[in-house]
Protein backbone atom coordinates (compact mmCIF):
# COMPACT_ATOMS: atom_id res chain seq x y z
CA UNK A 1 0.00 0.00 0.00
CA UNK A 2 2.54 2.33 0.75
CA UNK A 3 4.24 1.70 -2.86
CA UNK A 4 1.27 2.74 -4.78
CA UNK A 5 0.31 6.05 -2.16
CA UNK A 6 4.37 7.17 -3.29
CA UNK A 7 3.47 6.49 -6.77
CA UNK A 8 0.50 8.04 -6.71
CA UNK A 9 1.86 11.34 -4.95
CA UNK A 10 4.83 11.55 -7.24
CA UNK A 11 2.56 10.92 -10.32
CA UNK A 12 0.53 14.08 -8.69
CA UNK A 13 4.16 16.40 -8.16
CA UNK A 14 5.57 15.48 -11.75
CA UNK A 15 2.07 16.29 -13.94
CA UNK A 16 2.13 20.18 -12.22
CA UNK A 17 2.32 23.66 -13.79
CA UNK A 18 4.88 24.59 -16.24
CA UNK A 19 7.66 25.91 -15.22
CA UNK A 20 10.74 27.94 -16.72
CA UNK A 21 14.26 27.77 -14.93
CA UNK A 22 15.91 30.20 -17.09
CA UNK A 23 14.83 33.83 -17.10
CA UNK A 24 13.89 35.58 -20.49
CA UNK A 25 16.51 37.85 -22.31
CA UNK A 26 16.26 41.47 -21.56
CA UNK A 27 16.60 43.70 -24.83
CA UNK A 28 20.27 44.00 -26.18
CA UNK A 29 20.86 40.65 -24.60
CA UNK A 30 22.99 37.97 -27.17
CA UNK A 31 19.79 35.63 -26.40
CA UNK A 32 16.69 34.86 -27.87
CA UNK A 33 13.02 33.71 -26.10
CA UNK A 34 12.04 30.24 -27.10
CA UNK A 35 8.56 29.00 -26.46
CA UNK A 36 7.55 25.33 -26.13
CA UNK A 37 3.52 24.67 -26.76
CA UNK A 38 2.57 21.54 -25.39
CA UNK A 39 -1.25 20.95 -27.04
CA UNK A 40 -1.60 17.17 -26.09
CA UNK A 41 1.50 14.80 -25.76
CA UNK A 42 0.81 11.77 -24.15
CA UNK A 43 1.71 10.72 -21.49
CA UNK A 44 -0.73 13.65 -20.42
CA UNK A 45 -0.52 13.82 -16.59
CA UNK A 46 2.94 13.92 -16.92
CA UNK A 47 5.16 17.04 -17.41
CA UNK A 48 7.69 16.77 -19.99
CA UNK A 49 11.00 17.88 -18.87
CA UNK A 50 13.56 19.95 -21.33
CA UNK A 51 17.02 20.53 -21.16
CA UNK A 52 18.98 23.02 -22.80
CA UNK A 53 23.04 21.77 -23.18
CA UNK A 54 22.53 19.16 -20.42
CA UNK A 55 20.99 22.06 -18.19
CA UNK A 56 17.04 21.83 -17.30
CA UNK A 57 15.56 24.44 -18.78
CA UNK A 58 11.88 23.79 -18.14
CA UNK A 59 9.00 20.99 -17.56
CA UNK A 60 5.90 21.36 -19.03
CA UNK A 61 2.41 20.18 -18.98
CA UNK A 62 -0.12 18.84 -21.28
CA UNK A 63 -2.32 22.24 -22.64
CA UNK A 64 0.18 24.70 -21.73
CA UNK A 65 3.59 26.47 -22.80
CA UNK A 66 6.42 27.72 -21.40
CA UNK A 67 9.15 30.34 -22.13
CA UNK A 68 12.95 30.01 -21.71
CA UNK A 69 15.47 32.14 -22.36
CA UNK A 70 18.70 30.83 -24.40
CA UNK A 71 21.74 32.53 -25.69
CA UNK A 72 22.52 32.72 -29.58
CA UNK A 73 24.23 30.14 -30.98
CA UNK A 74 24.16 26.03 -31.89
CA UNK A 75 22.06 24.24 -28.68
CA UNK A 76 20.99 20.70 -28.14
CA UNK A 77 17.49 20.75 -26.66
CA UNK A 78 16.53 17.45 -24.91
CA UNK A 79 13.02 16.44 -24.24
CA UNK A 80 12.76 13.70 -21.41
CA UNK A 81 9.62 12.08 -19.78
CA UNK A 82 10.71 11.71 -15.77
CA UNK A 83 10.98 7.67 -14.57
CA UNK A 84 7.64 6.05 -15.05
CA UNK A 85 6.14 8.06 -17.05
CA UNK A 86 7.59 6.86 -21.09
CA UNK A 87 10.57 5.79 -21.85
CA UNK A 88 11.10 8.11 -25.30
CA UNK A 89 13.61 10.68 -25.28
CA UNK A 90 14.69 13.25 -28.29
CA UNK A 91 17.22 15.88 -29.12
CA UNK A 92 16.92 18.67 -31.14
CA UNK A 93 19.35 20.28 -32.62
CA UNK A 94 18.95 24.41 -32.75
CA UNK A 95 21.00 27.50 -33.38
CA UNK A 96 19.65 30.79 -32.40
CA UNK A 97 20.14 34.09 -33.48
CA UNK A 98 19.60 36.88 -31.06
CA UNK A 99 16.77 39.08 -30.43
CA UNK A 100 14.41 36.66 -32.10
CA UNK A 101 11.56 34.61 -30.54
CA UNK A 102 10.60 30.74 -31.64
CA UNK A 103 8.28 28.56 -31.49
CA UNK A 104 8.29 24.80 -30.86
CA UNK A 105 5.35 22.43 -30.88
CA UNK A 106 5.46 19.18 -28.95
CA UNK A 107 3.22 16.43 -29.40
CA UNK A 108 3.68 12.53 -28.77
CA UNK A 109 1.58 9.44 -28.20
CA UNK A 110 1.42 6.78 -26.40
CA UNK A 111 -0.39 3.18 -27.61
CA UNK A 112 -0.78 -0.28 -26.39
CA UNK A 113 1.16 -2.34 -29.37
CA UNK A 114 0.24 -6.25 -27.80
CA UNK A 115 0.14 -7.77 -24.39
CA UNK A 116 1.31 -11.11 -23.76
CA UNK A 117 0.99 -13.38 -20.72
CA UNK A 118 3.35 -15.80 -22.44
CA UNK A 119 6.41 -15.58 -19.95
CA UNK A 120 4.32 -14.87 -16.41
CA UNK A 121 2.00 -17.65 -15.22
CA UNK A 122 -0.87 -15.53 -14.40
CA UNK A 123 0.42 -12.51 -15.04
CA UNK A 124 0.21 -10.36 -18.02
CA UNK A 125 2.91 -8.32 -20.02
CA UNK A 126 1.97 -5.48 -21.98
CA UNK A 127 3.66 -3.67 -25.05
CA UNK A 128 3.97 0.55 -25.63
CA UNK A 129 4.52 2.01 -29.02
CA UNK A 130 5.81 5.78 -27.61
CA UNK A 131 6.40 8.59 -29.80
CA UNK A 132 7.54 11.96 -29.18
CA UNK A 133 7.56 15.18 -31.83
CA UNK A 134 8.76 18.50 -31.78
CA UNK A 135 8.35 20.66 -34.84
CA UNK A 136 9.15 24.43 -34.96
CA UNK A 137 6.48 26.21 -36.23
CA UNK A 138 6.26 29.87 -38.13
CA UNK A 139 6.30 32.94 -35.84
CA UNK A 140 3.18 34.00 -36.82
CA UNK A 141 1.56 30.30 -35.50
CA UNK A 142 3.20 30.66 -32.30
CA UNK A 143 1.37 33.79 -30.52
CA UNK A 144 -2.15 31.94 -32.00
CA UNK A 145 -1.52 28.97 -30.31
CA UNK A 146 0.11 30.22 -26.95
CA UNK A 147 -3.71 32.60 -26.41
CA UNK A 148 -5.37 29.29 -26.74
CA UNK A 149 -3.87 27.15 -24.13
CA UNK A 150 -5.35 27.26 -21.00
CA UNK A 151 -2.89 27.43 -18.32
CA UNK A 152 0.19 29.96 -18.61
CA UNK A 153 3.36 29.44 -17.04
CA UNK A 154 4.10 29.48 -13.89
CA UNK A 155 6.96 30.93 -13.04
CA UNK A 156 8.95 33.81 -10.81
CA UNK A 157 9.25 35.89 -13.74
CA UNK A 158 5.58 35.20 -15.42
CA UNK A 159 4.77 39.40 -15.63
CA UNK A 160 7.91 39.59 -17.93
CA UNK A 161 7.23 36.81 -19.90
CA UNK A 162 3.44 38.29 -20.35
CA UNK A 163 5.12 41.80 -21.13
CA UNK A 164 7.30 39.67 -23.60
CA UNK A 165 4.41 38.14 -25.35
CA UNK A 166 2.07 40.86 -25.56
CA UNK A 167 4.84 43.17 -27.69
CA UNK A 168 5.38 40.72 -30.06
CA UNK A 169 8.68 39.24 -28.75
CA UNK A 170 12.13 40.19 -30.05
CA UNK A 171 12.05 41.20 -33.40
CA UNK A 172 13.31 39.22 -36.51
Amino acid sequence: MKISTSLLAYALLVGCASVSYRPLPRPGENAAAVYFIRQRAEPTAWNLWIYVDGDKAASLSNDSYVAVGVTSGPHKILFEWPPLAAKVTLEVPVNVEPQTTRYFLVSGRIAVAGISSAYLPGGIIMNFDESLQVRELRESMGPTMIQEMARPTTTANTEAQRSHFMKGGAAR
